[in-house]
């Protein structure tokens, strides 16, 4: 009959958006997705096909289309609640965190018992601005407006790891993934609570969830097979750096055992490490991320067998504890730069040359739980025999000059040494010890082999495990763990006074 209707009068609009309707329940989207655009095109004000086309991009994860088409709908109808939650997880996936959250606020405000968008309120407040409190009062309120939603009660997972309740997490996330084995967020937190429990061959394979979640650090479509664990002997194998700095360097312990497999080796690394890969890994082809986008290497043609991401190397290579090679620095600084800045480490007074860094991450990745103010490191920066210098990469002058009017204390900046990453590993390698809270240079001094005391949250991220003062990735470094959460000084207390003694010997 619609169609018929249709025939007739073929600028009929709402025949195209019941018809989509009906194409949508027997998840024809595609038909759908046309006769909606139909629908809006035969009436310029029809702001329910606008907002069916938005959602419908949604949930095929295509987040700029989604924008264009709410944008419009809001314009229609400023007070449709589901139009802003809509746009808020648009602009969420788009990297617009702030906006996101303006419009998750005012979906809220016009329905207060609109259950996803009190959960994707918590989430963004939670993962993106710190706000734990709140967000997970958000989240509470979504689970008790509807319990059995699978993306609520994901949420909530978070929140219970966060709070430490480890097992009723990890249970949670069993029972979503046995309901559904595609619902990617529970499967990435389940991976995280079994890395922080050591439990590395159940947590990798759910760790490629990451792959499908937003923040996803995944590069472009790769034209190669992806690797799935079988021999590389005369391959050629890719393997391409994801998620931060930090990540790059750990992941890279496992460069070794594919390079002396494979044929060939290319790796993709972020610029920032180009020259530092390309010297410790001379049996490899490093090159800087984007450049596999074309079809040749410099010289040679990119016929490549597999390809990898380097978060996803450990599932193959690292699945028990004894997996972890007992490595002495896998990373090779430049011998002339260490040298140099040997030289300028002995121009200074005293015994022990001692590099720090006090703040880590970004809101999304929990920087005010990883980082300590520095005003309150005193009594490590107090120890006699010490020079401290500076590792910090932010921007940090003025903290540092504060520190040297105020408190009389003098920590070593050297600005050409941070802004170089090639140069910060020469500095490094040039020190006694890294001490630091839970950042990229912890990765560095442990690639590098250097001796580093690392002061971890109670809340750790999952590299730094629950327990235990050493790490498997880095066999170079200490663990001095949080015993109360957002209670620093006893950690720094035990590292003062760790560190008067090596200081005196």
């Amino acid at each position: 009959m619609l169609q018929e209707a249709i025939v007739l009068k073929h600028d009929f609009a709402e025949a195209h958006f019941v018809l989509a309707q009906i194409y949508q329940r027997r998840r024809q989207l595609d038909d759908a997705a046309d006769c909606y655009v139909l629908a809006a095109h035969f009436r310029a004000d029809l702001q329910e096909a606008y907002l069916r086309l938005g959602l419908l991009a949604l949930a095929q994860n295509r987040f700029e289309e989604a924008q264009f088409h709410l944008e419009k709908a809001i314009a229609l109808k400023a007070e449709d609640a589901e139009a802003h939650n809509g746009m808020g997880v648009a602009l969420l996936n788009r990297g617009s965190a702030e906006n996101a959250l303006d419009h998750f606020r005012r979906a809220l405000a016009l329905r207060p018992d609109f259950a996803r968008a009190h959960s994707n309120l918590g989430h963004v407040l939670f993962r993106d601005f710190e706000q734990f409190e709140e967000g997970a009062e958000h989240i509470k309120t979504a689970l008790q407006l509807a319990p059995g939603d699978p993306d609520v009660q994901s949420n909530w997972t978070m929140v219970l790891e966060h709070r430490g309740h480890y097992s009723e997490a990890l249970a949670l996330c069993n029972r979503l993934i046995e309901r559904d084995p595609e619902l990617n967020e529970a499967r990435l937190n389940r991976a995280l609570i079994l890395l922080k429990m050591g439990e590395f061959r159940s947590a990798w394979p759910d760790y490629e969830a990451r792959m499908k979640v937003r923040g996803s650090h995944m590069p472009m479509h790769l034209p190669w097979p992806q690797w799935d664990g079988s021999s590389l002997a005369g391959k050629t194998f890719h393997v391409h750096g994801e998620q931060g700095i930090g990540d790059e360097l750990m992941f890279a312990s496992c460069f070794s055992d594919v390079i002396t497999e494979a044929r060939a080796c290319i790796i993709e690394c972020s610029p920032k490490l180009e020259k530092l890969f390309r010297r410790s890994f001379p049996g490899a082809s490093v090159i800087s991320k984007g450049t596999s986008g074309g079809p040749v290497l410099p010289g040679e043609e990119l016929a490549v067998d597999y390809h990898a991401a380097a978060g996803s190397l450990p599932l193959f290579l690292r699945n028990r504890t004894a997996d972890f090679p007992r490595h002495t620095g896998y990373l090779r600084g430049d011998a002339q730069r260490i040298a140099y800045w040997r030289g300028r480490l002995d121009g200074l007074p005293g015994r022990l040359k001692v590099g720090i860094s006090w703040r880590g991450g970004a809101k999304s990745t929990r920087q005010s739980l990883r980082s300590i103010p520095l005003h309150l490191w005193l009594p490590i920066l107090d120890v006699a025999g010490a020079d401290f210098i500076n590792l910090q990469y932010t921007d940090c002058e003025d903290e540092i000059a504060v520190l040297r009017r105020e408190r009389a204390v003098d920590l070593h900046h050297w600005r050409e040494a941070i802004e170089d990453y090639d140069e910060t590993a020469a500095l490094v390698s040039a020190l006694d010890l890294v001490i630091s809270v839970q950042t990229a240079i912890v990765h560095l001094a442990g690639a590098l082999g250097k001796p580093g005391w690392v002061m971890v949250s109670a809340a750790p991220e999952w590299r730094y495990q629950l327990s235990g003062e050493t790490l498997s990735w880095y066999p170079s470094l200490r663990l001095f763990r949080q015993g109360t959460l957002g209670r620093w000084q006893d950690v720094i207390d035990r590292v003062a006074a760790e560190l008067r003694v090596i200081a005196k010997t």
